[in-house]
């Protein structure tokens, strides 16, 4: 198994997969693009079947902190901030398949290749938090697929507890994923 943590979170996927962290300060987007305000999503996995960039957000015991992000409405909100990372994760790639960076080379010619791309936006909230804004969840995954459909690109919105038991990928909590 592959495994990737992300805070409190580790992923989990099958060998024969490619999975980097790729918002990591010593990877090729950290260190060589300098323009302002780039954003980059946490993973960048590649299975047979897909491309598939991973944004984790761990709300658990930030419920009034995160309140706001799940503002429709706002330009700070959850959706935008997902496919504005989505949007400059794939200009990326372009430079990195321009500089052959070994790494990024096989996601960039597959999403230009036209390969399944999709976001995986992996957010994990107090159960409380998912009874009393039971929408929540599907109004994000539908804003951002609204906003990444020139791109060809859907999101799904998953999160530990619906995770499907036919998924190929695991997410287990930091400290279980230490003891195992």
């Amino acid at each position: 198994m592959i495994t990737i943590c992300e805070g409190r979170l580790c992923f989990e996927f099958p060998d024969e997969w490619r999975a980097i962290k790729y918002d990591d300060e010593d990877g090729f987007a950290c260190r060589k693009i300098t323009i302002p305000d780039t954003r980059k999503v946490d993973m960048i996995v590649l299975s047979p079947s897909a491309v598939m960039l991973f944004e984790v957000k761990d709300f658990r015991h930030y419920a009034i902190e995160n309140k706001c992000r799940f503002d429709l409405d706002g330009n700070d909100s959850l959706h935008v901030e997902i496919a504005k990372k989505v949007r400059d994760t794939l200009s990326v790639l372009i430079a990195a398949h321009r500089q052959n960076v070994d790494v990024l080379f096989d996601a960039c010619r597959r999403t230009h290749k036209g390969d399944k791309t999709e976001v995986i936006l992996f957010l994990e909230e107090d159960e409380e938090c998912i009874r009393k804004f039971s929408d929540r969840r599907s109004n994000i995954q539908d804003s951002i697929n609204i906003m990444l459909k020139p791109f060809n690109i859907r999101c799904q919105v998953q999160r530990r507890r619906t995770l499907p038991s036919s998924s190929p990928w695991r997410v287990r909590s930091r400290a279980m994923a230490e003891t195992v």
